[in-house]
């Protein structure tokens, strides 16, 4: 299973060792309708030659010059198309399955056309269509993989098989699901399994993006990059700065920035600081780089904006409401520039919340919601409607379709809709994929979900 591999030395999503692709996969005992140890004999002979080019010096450069998809596109390539089989196929699927899911996917779908009845298969295309909210979908695939070897399946299947059962609101099912998961004995590795599930943070992508417009000329995505090589995910509880990246970075920026008294450097050095600055420090190096006032000039780089205003507001060195008057004009033509940067319109909404500005703030959520396709402007239209809306169900339920594993969104529907065993049941299963938000465990809201049920 993914969640239990160790750490590469280059790469957390790249496995180190090509057996745990496999044996946590699904289970160690014999297979029915596969014989496992050929499986194992076939696959190794098919993986050794992938897992050796993973764990080598030209992967992981590749990786920190911030050319994931050459990389990815090299790992692919080391066996001819016409050459692979169904074990090139699957390795290769589960190799990149945090990587490039697109491509991770087309190899699970070519590893069933060839062995259709393959368990470790069925479990894979489970996953990646429930990953892709196909509920219905996925569950056709776990109920043939239960058919297949009912007592085989490791506690992070059942918790995935509870989830997709509830989000149909079949809670039965879901209930039985559950007790099979044994979730006190396996919480931990149940919730990290709900990150490999559901987390969409595509590092590497961004990441590659951010450098390859830089060496295009926009030097303002320095500060993107290094915002996001020191903050690096691991999973949904720890971040952590990766060196070797952070080193590559700083060569890049020694590159791009040759002039160190330039205001790109400074603004640099503020992106790098301003988390450890004090507000006469913070005012002092707003005031040189001439973005406070008088004059009011914010940099482009829509990260350094947010740690601007993150540290005033935090420091009480300005309200939401200054920042709106000095910025708001600057940051709406910001954003009419760069039309794909969520960023600078998740900025004009907090501006415009704090100003009071209803009709603008209803615009800019309704870009980010219809346009970019990010829930957090999804809530926000809805929430902005009022309950009072006669439009506020309706628009509440088509914002369900686009987001189910919101828990925001379930949580008011859950007090403002129809209550009944549906609407219980997607709550709950919005919580599996929101466990690193939570107070409580998933077992507390499984029991509070068969309360409920039984006092409807």
């Amino acid at each position: 299973m993914r969640d239990t591999r160790k750490e590469s030395k280059h790469l957390p999503s790249v496995c180190p060792w090509w057996f745990s692709l496999l044996i946590n996969v699904l289970w160690i005992a014999n297979l029915q309708a596969v014989d496992f140890d050929t499986f194992k004999q076939e696959a190794e002979k098919a993986g050794a030659v992938y897992i050796a080019y993973s764990d080598g010096e030209e992967f992981h450069q590749l990786f920190v010059e911030g050319k994931a998809s050459e990389a990815i596109h090299r790992l692919q390539s080391l066996t001819p198309d016409d050459a692979k089989s169904v074990y090139d196929y699957f390795i290769l699927g589960n190799m990149l399955y945090q990587l490039d899911p697109n491509v991770s996917y087309s190899y699970m779908i070519r590893a069933e056309r060839l062995e259709p009845d393959n368990p470790m298969i069925l479990y894979e295309r489970g996953m990646h269509e429930h990953r892709n909210s196909q509920f219905q979908s996925a569950l056709r695939y776990y109920e043939r993989l239960v058919r297949a070897r009912p007592e085989g399946l490791n506690p992070i299947a059942w918790a995935y098989i509870t989830h997709a059962y509830l989000m149909q609101g079949d809670v039965d099912k879901a209930f039985n699901a559950w007790r099979k998961s044994d979730f006190s004995e396996h919480h931990i590795a149940i919730e990290k399994g709900m990150y490999t599930l559901f987390s969409d943070s595509h590092q590497e992508a961004r990441r590659e993006a951010f450098i390859r417009d830089i060496e295009a000329g926009a030097a303002d995505k320095l500060c993107d990059l290094w915002a996001l090589d020191s903050n690096w995910e691991i999973d949904w509880w720890n971040q952590r700065p990766k060196e070797d990246y952070l080193a590559f970075d700083r060569a890049l920026i020694a590159r791009t920035v040759t002039d160190a008294n330039s205001p790109q450097a400074a603004q640099l050095r503020l992106c790098q600081d301003i988390d450890r600055l004090s507000q006469g420090e913070l005012l002092q190096r707003l005031q040189a780089l001439k973005i406070s006032p008088p004059d009011n000039q914010l940099p482009v780089s829509a990260t350094l904006i947010r740690k601007i205003f993150a540290q005033l507001t935090t420091l009480k060195a300005a309200t939401p409401s200054q920042l709106f008057d000095r910025y708001g004009a600057q940051l709406k033509s910001y954003a009419a520039q760069f039309p794909q940067e969520p960023l600078y319109y998740d900025l004009l909404g907090f501006l415009y919340a704090n100003a009071g500005k209803s009709d603008a703030l209803k615009e800019v959520d309704e870009y980010g919601w219809k346009i970019l396709k990010k829930e957090k402007f999804a809530n926000s239209y809805v929430v902005g409607l009022g309950r009072e809306n006669k439009a506020f169900i309706p628009t509440l339920n088509e914002a369900l379709r686009e987001f189910p594993n919101s828990a925001f969104l379930n949580t008011i529907y859950l007090q403002f809709g129809e209550k009944n065993k549906q609407t219980l049941a997607r709550y709950v299963a919005s919580q599996f994929s929101n466990v690193s938000g939570s107070t409580y465990r998933l077992s507390d809201y499984m029991a509070s979900l068969q309360y409920e049920i039984e006092n409807l």
